[in-house]
């Protein structure tokens, strides 16, 4: 022992020598453990102490003994033990209780929603404050019940998830939990694995994400509306960007397009557009980028899958603080179709017109002969001034009472 304390053997020929150097507030307790071992009331010596090394520190030691020697009237004569130097791990066991009286104080007075769970059971051994207002149960009704009682999921599928994520260093879930109140919380659950008095327990933050994930579902049904619509009115959007020269294009418009990727060069969706009409749309597309001016243009192209031509609608705005031109385009292959077809009918109806000739205004007659006046002033048969100014042709006939009047013989 003097050995491990620095000292010489030679000065320390009794045990007075030893207890002069013991720790004031450990004297008498290493005293009263021999006394309790030499009186017969413990079986062997056990003891925990400090003592002042050559170098003025104290070291921790633990001895352990018992009597070995007693004299013919049975009174202890000799004790014979071993002694350990624990500074070391006396040191190690005052840091892991500072490290656990740490996180026992973060844990409670923690804001975040926090339980230890048994992964063994499911069972909660401990939850802080916040997972009292959280869920809504005293802490000890909390710490009787299993986190299976609290998950939506069927047991067995919550046991699973325990099982992975007590064999990982750490692990994330989305869980569904119930409250007290029997209503239901989204919550994001972040697991790892502490050892506490030698067992492995899950230490879990549990997190709210009821608002994010009702949110997420509101934006998959707007998107999916957006969707629905974009395909039954054929159109879609898009956006460029000119820091990369990438086309960002919805499912409308890379349906339109033929295109299966929703990011492409801006030069292949140039190269879509017909030969002819590639000139038109770069000076618009500059035109709306340096001076602002409407991009609004029809055009035809080829569709980059099957190679169909088809005809589309654009406009275009451009925004200069993030360099980003945003733009929706229509598929107008149907309209345009049905435009030419009333464009052909409109001219073949105009044709028909031009090729009717119609009487108009008052047409001079005479009362008794029947002869008509024409715009030159001179008079005519109605047979030859009706022929000239329509279609009609006459054949000539006689009536019942003409025949009477002309030949009342026959």
């Amino acid at each position: 022992m003097t050995d491990m304390l620095g000292y010489e053997p030679e000065p320390f020929t009794h045990s007075q020598h030893f207890t002069a150097l013991l720790h004031p507030d450990d004297l008498e307790l290493v005293m009263r453990a021999m006394q309790d071992h030499l009186s017969g009331a413990k079986p062997e010596y056990r003891s925990d102490y400090r003592i002042k090394a050559s170098s003025g520190e104290y070291r921790c030691f633990h001895d352990i003994g018992h009597i070995s020697r007693r004299d013919t009237t049975g009174h202890p004569v000799t004790v014979t033990g071993a002694v350990m130097d624990i500074t070391d791990r006396r040191t190690v066991e005052e840091a892991l209780s500072a490290n656990e009286l740490r996180f026992r104080q973060m844990f409670h007075g923690h804001s975040a929603v926090m339980l230890v769970i048994d992964p063994m059971t499911g069972g909660i051994v401990d939850a802080n404050d916040a997972a009292v207002r959280f869920y809504g149960w005293p802490i000890s009704e909390l710490k009787e019940m299993t986190i299976q009682q609290i998950n939506d999921l069927p047991s067995e599928v919550v046991q699973e998830r325990i099982a992975s994520a007590t064999a990982a260093p750490s692990a994330r879930f989305e869980f569904r939990h119930r409250l007290a109140d029997s209503s239901t919380r989204e919550v994001e659950v972040y697991s790892n694995r502490i050892q506490i008095a030698g067992r492995t327990y899950l230490y879990s933050i549990i997190r709210d994400i009821t608002e994010r994930v009702v949110a997420e579902q509101i934006q998959r049904e707007v998107h999916a509306r957006l969707l629905r619509a974009e395909e039954f009115a054929r159109f879609g959007h898009w956006e460029y960007s000119l820091n990369d020269r990438i086309m960002h294009a919805s499912e409308g418009a890379s349906r339109i397009y033929g295109f299966l990727a929703p990011t492409l060069p801006l030069e292949t969706i140039r190269n879509c557009a017909l030969a002819e009409y590639r000139p038109i749309l770069d000076s618009a597309l500059r035109d709306l980028i340096e001076r602002n001016l409407p991009f609004d243009q029809e055009f035809a192209i080829h569709r980059i899958s099957d190679g169909k031509i088809t005809q589309v609608h654009s406009r275009a705005e451009y925004d200069a603080k993030t360099r980003r031109v945003f733009g929706v385009v229509q598929d107008i292959t149907d309209r345009k179709r049905i435009e030419e077809e009333r464009e052909r009918l409109i001219l073949e109806l105009q044709q028909a017109i031009e090729q009717v000739k119609t009487l108009r205004g008052i047409v001079p007659i005479c009362a008794h002969c029947k002869m008509i006046r024409h715009d030159r002033g001179y008079w005519q048969q109605v047979e030859a001034y009706v022929s000239e100014h329509t279609e009609a042709q006459f054949s000539h006939s006689i009536c019942p009472q003409c025949l009477e009047r002309l030949y009342p013989e026959e």
